[in-house]
């Protein structure tokens, strides 16, 4: 008998976060990078992939209070990691970008993610590759939707 569409959803999103909580775990224990929280780690592939992104637009991106990313921004930059300018047409406001340091944090985690997947995928077979491959687009359309929920249009 199929799964109800309700047991489809929940089983999808289990998935999703058993499969984004195994890939952090390996690969932050590989690294031996605990110390970052999941949350610090979310921020700097933000700013990674967003250089001198502002504490507001990194908030809104995260989905998350400005004082939080604030925080958040306080303890990346007091480990060097992050650094914040004045923003140059906006003295009031902060720009947000990796130091060398903290780039070469993110290459080192994107790079072990990478490797860990394509671990992971190896031991796919064909058919399972090509449905995982047939589900990409399927799942941007879902983040597009889940996007338009919480942010404006």
């Amino acid at each position: 008998m199929p799964s109800s569409p309700s047991s489809t959803v929940s089983d999808f999103a289990d998935s999703i976060g058993a499969l984004r909580r195994a890939t952090r775990r390996v690969v932050r224990t590989s690294l031996g990078d605990s110390a970052l929280t999941t949350a610090e780690v979310e921020l700097m592939m933000l700013i990674h992939r967003r250089p001198g992104i502002g504490v507001g637009e990194a908030a809104r991106v995260l989905v998350t209070a400005p004082n939080t990313v604030s925080t958040l921004v306080t303890n990346l930059c007091s480990t060097g990691l992050v650094e914040r300018s004045a923003d140059p047409d906006d003295r009031r406001a902060a720009q947000l970008d990796l130091t060398t340091t903290g780039q070469r944090r993110v290459t080192a985690l994107r790079r072990r993610r990478l490797e860990v997947l394509e671990e992971a995928f190896d031991h796919l077979d064909d058919d399972e590759r090509t449905a995982l491959e047939a589900s990409i687009p399927v799942m941007g359309r879902l983040i597009e939707h889940l996007d338009t929920l919480v942010r404006p249009t």
